[in-house]
């Protein structure tokens, strides 16, 4: 293309295209970090007035016990209290109940109904709670089955 004024409306019609084509590529790049946000709010530790608080271990057999009986239907409806968990968390005494509500607190999967013992499971704990049990079960499980299976067949094949 030559260099005079004659060429400025073609070469705005390249650039145009360029720039389009440009912002169709970014528009199809999913932007992750709020989700990596909220999992590491999850997990990681957390400091609260010099205290330490673990995160969430999905995969820890008392951390799953903890999230399943949190993600219960009667909890979605009504709420639960501490005394409501230890139906279900039997191992656990009133202490080690209190801290866990705490700790939960801290990393902002329940909230306390003010002027009450009940306490709720926030959106963002509904989604994290869902999400790590669809990958459980949906993802990990299914894969490390099919992975156990190949590896049989692998072995009768030497």
């Amino acid at each position: 293309m030559k260099k005079n004024i004659y060429s400025l409306k073609p070469l705005r019609e390249i650039v145009s295209a360029s720039n389009n084509r440009y912002l169709e590529f970014i528009s199809a790049i999913d932007d992750n970090t709020i989700g990596h946000k909220k999992l590491e709010k999850a997990t990681g530790v957390k400091t609260v007035e010099n205290r330490n608080y673990k995160g969430l271990n999905f995969f820890c057999k008392a951390d799953k016990k903890i999230v399943l009986t949190l993600a219960r239907g009667e909890f979605n409806i009504y709420g639960f209290r501490c005394k409501d968990l230890a139906e279900y968390l039997v191992h656990y005494s009133s202490d080690q109940l209190s801290r866990l509500l705490k700790r939960l607190r801290v990393h902002g999967l329940i909230k306390k109904i003010g002027n009450s013992y009940k306490y709720y499971l926030t959106i963002v704990g509904k989604k994290i709670i869902t999400c790590s049990q669809k990958v459980i079960n949906m993802v990990m499980i299914p894969q490390l089955s099919n992975a156990e299976i190949i590896f049989c067949q692998i072995l009768r094949r030497c």
